[in-house]
C-alpha cells in the first residue's frame, strides 16, 4: 500500500524520483491494453530492467488508458512530466513527416523489408528525436495491416461511400483516396459503431481482431499487407542522461532483448491470429487482383505526395531503400 502511494506521488514530481534506498522509479504508459503483445513485451522489458539493475531502476508499466497523460503522451515525455512512454511512431508525424515513414502504403509489405527500412531510417529518426529531447529505446511492429469489413469486397466500386475507421494520417488518406468515408471515432466506441451500422469496416492489423468485439460485426478480413507500423518506446533525454552509465547500459541490454522479442512475437502472431480469425468464422482472403492493383496504385500516389512534401534527406532514404 505504501509503495502504491509512493508511486502515485512520484509520478507528479517529474521525470524521475529517488527514494531512501536510492531506487529510481519511472512510469511507462503503454499505448495498448494489458493483454496485447505490445504491453506484455513492455512488462517483460520492465522486469528485465529491474533484474539487470538489481532494483536500482524500477519501471512501472501503465496499461490503463484512464491513467495515461492527457492530452499528449509525446509532449508529456518531452517535457519531463513522465520519464517514458510507448506510442505509435506515426503519432509524431505532426512534428515531422519523417515519423510517418512506416505507414506509407505498400512501401513495405513483409517483415524482412520492414526490418531493412527500420535499420535504414533509425539514425535519422534518432537525430530528430534528440532535437525533441527524446531517445528511442526500441520499436516493435504490428502485424501487417489489412481491411476488416462486413460482407465481401470484390472490386473498387464496392468501397465507394463505405464508412470506415482508420488510425493515423496515412490510413485515413488511403481510405479517402479509395472513395470511402473515414469516420472519426474513439477506439473504445468502435464496436458499438459497427453494431449500429455507423461504421462498416476498418483498416487495421490482424492482431486487433481476436482481442476485441470487432469480429461480432466484421465478418471479412482482406490481407492487404499494406504497411507495417511500429510502436516506439521513448525516454526523456534529460532523464536518460541523468542515469549513471551502468544503469544506462543495463537499460540498453533490456531494450535490445525487448526489440528481438517483440519482432519475433509480431511475426508469430501475424500467422496465428489469421488462424484464429478463421476459427471464429471470419472469411480471410487476399484482395482480388483488381482490388490489389487499385490499392497499390493509390499507395504509390500517397508515397509520391509524401516525397513532394519532405526534404532531400527523407527522399534519399526512400531512394536508398529501393536501391
Amino acid at each position: 500500500m505504501i509503495r502504491g502511494l509512493a508511486l502515485g506521488l512520484l509520478g507528479t514530481l517529474g521525470v524521475w524520483s529517488s527514494v531512501a534506498n536510492a531506487e529510481i522509479i519511472w512510469t511507462l504508459p503503454a499505448s495498448c491494453s494489458h493483454g496485447t503483445f505490445h504491453s506484455l513485451n513492455l512488462i517483460a522489458f520492465a522486469d528485465d530492467v529491474r533484474e539487470l539493475t538489481a532494483g536500482e531502476l524500477d519501471i512501472t508499466v501503465i496499461t490503463d488508458p484512464s491513467l495515461r497523460p492527457k492530452p499528449s503522451l509525446p509532449q508529456a515525455v518531452r517535457s519531463g512530466e513522465i520519464a517514458m512512454g510507448e506510442l505509435p511512431l506515426a503519432d509524431l508525424g505532426f512534428d515531422d513527416p519523417l515519423f510517418l515513414i512506416d505507414t506509407l502504403p505498400y512501401l513495405v509489405t513483409g517483415y524482412d523489408d520492414a526490418q531493412v527500412l527500420a535499420n535504414r531510417v533509425r539514425p535519422s529518426i534518432e537525430r530528430r528525436l534528440t532535437e525533441m529531447n527524446l531517445k528511442l529505446l526500441f520499436w516493435v511492429p504490428w502485424p501487417p495491416q489489412g481491411l476488416f469489413v462486413s460482407g465481401p469486397i470484390r472490386k473498387p466500386a464496392d468501397l465507394a461511400g463505405r464508412p470506415v475507421w482508420a488510425y493515423g494520417a496515412m490510413a485515413n488518406t488511403l481510405a479517402a483516396s479509395a472513395g470511402m468515408e473515414s469516420v472519426d471515432i474513439a477506439w473504445p466506441s468502435l464496436p458499438d459503431a459497427l453494431a449500429s451500422g455507423r461504421v462498416h469496416g476498418l483498416f487495421g492489423s490482424v492482431a486487433i481482431g481476436p482481442e476485441t468485439r470487432i469480429l461480432e460485426h466484421a465478418d471479412h478480413f482482406y490481407r492487404l499487407d499494406a504497411w507495417i507500423p511500429k510502436n516506439a518506446t521513448l525516454v526523456n533525454l534529460d532523464a536518460w542522461r541523468a542515469l549513471p552509465d551502468p544503469l544506462r547500459d543495463d537499460v540498453l541490454k533490456a531494450a535490445e532483448a525487448a526489440s528481438v522479442r517483440g519482432w519475433t512475437e509480431s511475426r508469430r502472431l501475424a500467422t496465428s491470429f489469421l488462424a484464429r480469425l478463421t476459427e471464429t468464422g471470419v472469411t480471410v482472403l487476399p484482395p482480388s487482383s483488381t482490388l490489389d492493383r487499385f490499392f497499390r496504385n493509390l499507395g504509390e500516389s500517397i508515397v509520391d505526395d509524401w516525397l513532394a512534401g519532405v526534404g532531400e534527406d527523407e527522399r534519399s532514404l526512400i531512394e536508398d531503400f529501393y536501391g
